[in-house]
């Protein structure tokens, strides 16, 4: 008790970190109960015969929770995209993915605060909107942001554990299954038709996904310097290719076509993408929108389609399709026209494995050029073109003229 008549709880003890014995206040009377004074007192004296000082042991207990409190999820999401996922082939679109299907959930959140059941209520609730797939690529990212903040040390994030290193997607999400959708000829000339009316540089690209087959990036991202016209070739470097080898797509001549209208823009040499909106310095990125309006356009052409032959074009509908099953229905379409497998599947630059990839060499550039120039035979016949489209006029310099030579 003090002079002043207030009261506390107190207890004496020799502390580690003066070595000298003396009272220290463990609460207010008013505020703590005898029990909880003992109970207080009998941990305080437990930490010193540990060799430990409660006071210092509660200030880092309070600085440890206002760290967690700073760290939220979004900063750390934020620094791996930052300094894990730059420069890889597919951060852009992975950190796409986070700051749409995980960073708005969990934005706030402590990190360290984050548990095994809120990976799994997270993941599910994205599988039950119909986003089986969308819900595996969030787990796989969510499983790589925390393996990485452990990596990185407690001291720098707090965590020491990741909360979904047991979470198996079969459980959790289900089965994942691989897609097979493949487009139908309607489907194939609808699908053209909305993309040459949209036009550069959305537009073009999609057209130069379904006469290649190659994936969104490989086109997307495309540079001009990666263009050869006098050999007719898209050579995706080893840094933008999926197994992380040089690609060479052959072009053919409607594929030059749609080069040849696309703009060229002078300056800084880095700023070369081939289909951009800012003068060539990035890349489109805008697929979903784009998607969107396609899929708008695709409705309009087959229920137009469905009239034409007498059916009620309400009955027609879309069913759901992304841009890698243009990638699918190319190959497919390639055994359809029965080009050889080995040619078809080098075609999609999968590589060939085992005895006859140690003892064929044969880099088969012509049969691949071939199987190519029969697609967009077929391709052409089905969209009702029989041949490159025109070139666009303007005042920017065409690939063309720009390798000085003739389309």
């Amino acid at each position: 008790m003090t002079s002043t008549g207030s009261k506390s709880f107190v207890v004496v003890a020799r502390w580690p970190s003066t070595r000298k014995t003396a009272r220290r206040k463990l609460g207010d009377a008013k505020r703590l109960g005898l029990s909880e004074a003992r109970k207080k007192a009998k941990a305080w004296l437990a930490l010193v015969e540990d060799g430990k000082d409660p006071v210092e042991v509660e200030r880092a207990r309070r600085e440890a929770e206002a760290r967690d409190r700073a760290v939220t999820f979004e900063s750390v999401a934020n620094n791996y995209i930052r300094e894990h996922l730059a420069g890889k082939r597919r951060g852009s679109r992975t950190a796409a993915e986070i700051r749409r299907d995980v960073v708005p959930v969990w934005r706030d959140r402590p990190i360290s605060s984050i548990r095994h059941g809120d990976v799994v209520a997270l993941v599910r609730a994205i599988r039950d909107s119909g986003r089986s797939r969308t819900a595996h690529n969030a787990l796989t990212n969510i499983k790589s942001i925390f393996s990485w903040a452990v990596n990185e040390g407690v001291g720098r994030f707090g965590v020491d554990q990741s909360p979904a290193v047991l979470v198996k997607p079969k459980l959790a999400i289900g089965e994942k299954r691989a897609r097979d959708r493949v487009l139908n000829d309607d489907e194939l000339f609808a699908l053209w038709r909305a993309a040459k009316r949209i036009g550069y540089p959305d537009g073009d690209a999609v057209r130069l996904l379904m006469l290649t087959g190659a994936r969104l990036s490989e086109v997307g991202e495309a540079r001009w310097r990666e263009t050869n016209r006098h050999d007719a070739t898209l050579v995706v470097s080893p840094d933008r290719y999926k197994t992380g080898q040089t690609h060479t797509i052959p072009l053919t001549e409607t594929a030059l076509a749609i080069l040849d209208g696309a703009p060229r823009f002078d300056g800084d040499r880095d700023a070369d993408f081939i289909f951009t909106t800012t003068n060539g310095a990035k890349a489109v990125n805008r697929w979903g929108p784009i998607k969107k309006k396609i899929d708008a356009r695709i409705i309009v052409t087959l229920r137009a389609l469905a009239r034409r032959r007498g059916y009620d074009p309400n009955d027609t509908d879309l069913p759901h399709f992304v841009f890698h099953d243009i990638r699918r229905t190319f190959r497919t379409r390639l055994a359809v026209a029965r080009v050889p497998l080995e040619v078809a599947e080098l075609c999609i630059g999968h590589a060939r494995t085992g005895i006859e990839a140690i003892y064929d060499r044969h880099a088969y550039a012509s049969e691949i050029r071939e199987a190519f120039e029969r697609w967009e035979r077929v391709l052409m016949e089905i969209v009702g073109e029989t041949g490159p489209a025109p070139k666009r006029g303007g005042n920017v310099v065409s690939f063309a003229t720009r390798r000085g030579t003739a389309a």
